[in-house]
């Protein structure tokens, strides 16, 4: 029992820790644009003290292929991972599988139109490379799905 109790501490340490580790760095991208221009539009002066100036070289790694005004895009791949992770470890001890497949499929035509109507990237080559990255992710996810329903039929 003392064994059980050790171990469910350790795996709840280590899951607070996997979130926290894997919000970090989306959280990071997301406050970088939007976090400066918030604060100068509350206080309607220069935002001093709430920018990362000796972090911007390293944002720009992630950054830079946006639009000036969406370089906040950057954080959303992380996010997306993170959702689908989130909904595939939720709806796995209690949904069907064919069900898991149905809602990840929506997750994906979600972040498909998401990205087709902003289309955040400077050069419309990497917009349409990206859309068909996503096309190509709904249709393996809808392939999964059909095969799993003949499978089961």
């Amino acid at each position: 029992m003392r064994a059980y109790r050790l171990s469910l501490g350790l795996i709840v340490t280590a899951a607070v820790f996997s979130i926290a580790l894997a919000l970090l760095l989306p959280l990071l991208l997301l406050y970088y644009p939007c976090g400066p221009a918030l604060m100068q539009r509350v206080t309607k002066r220069s935002p001093q003290f709430v920018t990362c100036h000796k972090l911007a070289p390293v944002l720009d790694v992630f950054q830079s292929a946006y639009k000036p005004k969406l370089r906040f895009f950057a954080a959303l791949p992380l996010l997306y991972r993170f959702v689908i992770w989130l909904l595939f470890s939720t709806l796995s001890a209690v949904q069907r599988i064919s069900d898991r497949w149905i809602a990840l499929t929506f997750v994906f035509i979600v972040i498909l139109a998401i990205h087709s109507l902003v289309q955040p990237f400077r050069k419309p080559k990497h917009n349409y490379i990206e859309t068909l990255y996503l096309v190509n992710l709904v249709l393996i996810s809808q392939l999964a799905y059909v095969r799993l329903s003949f499978i089961r039929s």
